[in-house]
């Protein structure tokens, strides 16, 4: 591998990871404003949050999937030692983004935690009102009256 393309596959990796960070930013914030999502009134607002956050988590596998290829490309390259001294400011600042990346996405893993907690909480409630419902709808039918006949008569045609 030239010169050149080496610097260019490390200028590439570079703004994809930038990207990924991007992408990890906005992932951590949707994570973030979820919990304000977790009540049954705003499944359908939860949902879109949800999908949209699925097509970012995607792009964000794209990304790392590029990433791996260019730099396989790179290692493969010859003289991959006197390459790391003389691109070592981008090898630098993949590095500082890649920590960047790790360190946001711990922060989601904690808010998604959160929400699942407050989803099984919300869960629990639900089940418990259901529960509730279902005695109570019970105990309703056993103190009904049995509904009896209507005031209808019969009329023998035959005669």
């Amino acid at each position: 591998m030239a010169r050149e393309a080496v610097a260019g596959a490390l200028d590439r990796i570079v703004a994809l990871l930038v990207r990924k960070r991007n992408l990890t930013e906005e992932i951590r914030l949707m994570t973030a404003s979820q919990s304000a999502l977790l009540v049954p009134e705003k499944t359908e607002e939860l949902l879109a949050v949800a999908e949209k956050k699925q097509c970012l988590i995607d792009e964000a596998g794209r990304i790392d999937a590029a990433v791996s290829k260019l730099e396989e490309d790179i290692k493969s390259a010859a003289g991959a030692a006197e390459q790391e001294k003389t691109f070592e400011e981008r090898l630098e600042r993949a590095g500082e983004l890649r920590r960047e990346i790790v360190f946001i996405l711990q922060e989601t893993r904690r808010f998604d935690e959160r929400n699942r907690r407050k989803i099984n909480e919300e869960y629990r409630k639900l089940r418990d009102e259901m529960q509730s419902l279902r005695a109570g709808k019970g105990l309703v039918k056993a103190y009904q009256a049995p509904a009896g006949r209507s005031g209808g008569c019969f009329i023998d045609k035959k005669k």
